[in-house]
């Protein structure tokens, strides 16, 4: 087997993306000033993002990411928005609670909704009112 080389640039991008971006809204500006500081007449929203690490999220997506504290989290994808050089996600926080003997965790939905940076979004997960989420063992300890 041979090792060819990559010709084409930017085929496989080291940065998150929004796909499909589009200019907010009256209306999203107007949810979108209660998170956000400073000027959002650039402001660009999308309902999927490409992940750095590989796969796409979507709006209504469950996702897991990393908070800065290195803490574990599962959300509930509403939109992505991209104001200049940043990248966000709007999403509804799902608390689990971790049943470490199967390595799941069954969550409910939380009543807190906030903005993470897309590239704390490690992977989806499929979605429902409930959800059992299977636990990688690296994880399981940092829920």
């Amino acid at each position: 087997m041979e090792i060819t080389t990559l010709k084409e640039p930017g085929l496989h991008p080291d940065t998150c993306q929004l796909l499909k971006p589009k200019k907010a809204t009256k209306q999203q500006v107007q949810v979108l000033r209660d998170f956000v500081d400073g000027p959002l007449n650039e402001a660009m929203v999308a309902s999927s993002a490409k992940l750095a690490k590989g796969g796409t999220i979507h709006a209504h997506d469950v996702v897991v990411f990393q908070q800065q504290d290195g803490r574990w989290e599962v959300g509930q994808v509403w939109f992505h928005l991209e104001v200049g050089a940043q990248q966000v996600t709007l999403l509804q926080r799902w608390t689990p609670t971790v049943n470490k003997a199967s390595h799941s965790a069954k969550c409910t939905i939380a009543n807190e909704q906030g903005f993470v940076p897309i590239d704390s979004i490690q992977y989806p997960l499929p979605s429902d009112q409930e959800a059992t989420v299977l636990i990688p063992y690296q994880l399981n300890c940092r829920l």
